[in-house]
């Protein structure tokens, strides 16, 4: 153990019992009135604690005139030196990261089928065959029912496959009701020519005709209306 004398008193002290204020070493009282007797407001590295080489500031070992290899600044012994540096975790916070990591996985799983159905909209947006758009379309709304979007993402289809199979009325309920959400006027264009279809079906050529005529003024420019 080292020993130094504090500049206030003179006397001898545990060098890692005395402080150093103001750049002079001083023990606890006489550094206390130092301070008093400055009366100003102490800056950063003003008072600082002298420590003694020698002495295991964990343990409070002393080991004579071995200096020991700091850790923080503290010196540290043998011993403290690998607790200090394999430090085991305290229980609670092992049991709290297992918590947290199961709580991860779980949010994962059950999350799972919103990446799944991003996944099925990314394709069916890059695919260009109409067969697989829509069964992207009807896998992204089966995996996320409470999504608006991916519901009428997958009545469009729905819609536009019961016009190919000339089954115009279960393509008009489907597109009413999708145009009474959206108000997308190439719903409207969609709904002129099913509506065609219905009267061509039940040989209502009068409104067969009429609505040709409103697919003409909403289309102009194909040819075909």
């Amino acid at each position: 153990m080292r020993h130094g004398v504090c500049d206030g008193c003179g006397q001898s002290y545990p060098l890692n019992s005395l402080y150093q204020v103001f750049g002079q070493s001083h023990c606890e009282p006489c550094g206390n009135s130092a301070i008093a007797a400055r009366g100003a407001k102490l800056s950063p590295g003003d008072v600082s604690k002298l420590v003694d080489p020698t002495g295991c500031g964990w343990c409070s070992t002393d080991y004579g005139r071995q200096e020991l290899v700091p850790i923080g600044n503290v010196p540290a012994c043998e011993t403290c030196e690998q607790r200090m540096r394999n430090w085991p975790y305290p229980t609670r916070i092992k049991a709290s990261f297992v918590v947290l990591l199961l709580l991860a996985v779980g949010a994962f799983a059950y999350n799972f089928r919103f990446f799944k159905a991003y996944v099925h909209m990314l394709r069916g947006n890059h695919t260009t065959s109409f067969e697989e758009g829509r069964d992207h379309a009807l896998a992204a709304a089966a995996l996320v029912p409470e999504s608006q979007p991916l519901q009428d993402q997958a009545d469009l289809f729905r819609a536009i496959e019961f016009m190919q199979q000339d089954n115009s009325a279960e393509a008009l309920a489907l597109l009413t009701r999708l145009q009474s959400r959206n108000h997308d006027p190439r719903l409207a264009s969609l709904i002129i020519e099913v509506e065609m279809g219905a009267a061509f079906d039940r040989k209502d050529y009068d409104t067969f005709l009429a609505k040709a005529r409103d697919k003409a003024e909403h289309t102009p420019e194909d040819i075909m209306a």
